[in-house]
């Protein structure tokens, strides 16, 4: 049975600052989010495809964004809901209440965004579709299909490229057992993981597009075309696919990385600090980047002198750090 102090730690330690960063996601999303619904309807009443088609993916971006949060959410209730199952729950309901609470209006506003969302986003693909022009010549709209099939390649080849720089500089990170620089490549790893359009739209408008050329009745030339064109497209559709699954997989194998800690009772015995130096010892090794300049420090209090430098190299050998 789980004591108060223990659900008190689960809950300040681990539910507490995920529902606040929840919170602070919310809050910088928002305006971008009601911006583009405002602006949206006279978009529509004036004909303007492009500025719809700006409000419509900005849309569709936060109504995605907000069913990650609506998930997030869900995820953390349902740990809630597992410690409120523990007897000791008891002793510290209130806090247990209070928390539910505010998650649960949390979710609330999450839900009601993503309502919002899925609404405008169905009378902006109305109008786009309502207005779209049709390609008088279907040579045309498979030109226009793999021009838009190449662009969203070309931003998920990005995407990847942003990713693979996110990998090597969190491995450097560890290596160099920069904290601040792990997280950054952690956070860019986050912003750069999910495609847009996923793979499902991808999949689903190249599939459209080949069925509504198929019941044009096309003739023996253009059957043949569209043959020959129908590869193309799924050589490129097969690609999108090999890099949504290494984007998923490499944001996985950075959100796994984190930096060792050191033994600093075996740091101090080998480097020969005094008990009294430990915790300038231990403040000195957990500093990320500025760990030279703090062995540096400490290397000028003990006797006989030493550096950083010195200090570090000797750490290595050790295999301590």
């Amino acid at each position: 049975m789980s004591t108060k102090a223990e659900i008190h730690d689960q809950i300040e330690t681990n539910l507490k600052p995920k529902k606040k960063k929840l919170e602070q996601e919310h809050t910088e999303l928002l305006p971008k989010f009601q911006q583009a619904a405002f602006a949206l309807p006279g978009a529509i009443s004036k004909y303007n495809e492009p500025m719809v088609t700006l409000y419509r993916d900005t849309l569709q971006k936060g109504t995605e964004h907000f069913a990650v949060m609506l998930s997030k959410t869900d995820v953390l209730l349902d740990q809630l809901k597992e410690l409120a199952k523990d007897e000791g729950v008891l002793d510290d309901f209130k806090e247990v209440e209070a928390l539910t609470a505010e998650l649960s209006e949390l979710r609330r506003k999450f839900n009601k965004d993503y309502g919002i969302g899925k609404t405008l986003l169905d009378q902006a693909n109305d109008a786009l579709e309502k207005h779209k022009q049709d390609a008088s010549d279907t040579t045309e709209e498979w030109a226009v299909m793999e021009a838009w099939l190449r662009t969203k390649l070309d931003r998920a080849k990005k995407q990847l490229t942003q990713m693979l720089a996110a990998r090597d500089a969190a491995k450097k990170a560890v290596a160099a057992r920069n904290q601040k620089a792990l997280d950054d490549a952690a956070k860019l790893s986050s912003q750069v993981v999910d495609l847009s359009p996923t793979l499902d739209e991808i999949k689903k408008q190249f599939e459209g597009f080949c069925d509504k050329c198929e019941a044009k009745g096309l003739s023996k030339e253009q059957q043949e075309q569209l043959a020959r064109d129908r590869k193309t497209f799924e050589g490129i559709v097969a690609e999108y696919s090999e890099i949504a699954a290494k984007l998923v997989s490499t944001d996985v194998e950075i959100e796994g990385l984190e930096i060792p800690g050191v033994d600093v009772k075996k740091a101090a015995a080998l480097l020969k600090v005094p008990s009294s130096q430990e915790a300038k010892l231990k403040k000195a090794l957990e500093a990320g980047s500025g760990i030279l300049k703090a062995l540096d420090a400490l290397g000028k209090e003990l006797t006989p002198n030493t550096t950083g430098k010195a200090m570090i190299a000797a750490l290595k050998k050790a295999k301590l750090l």
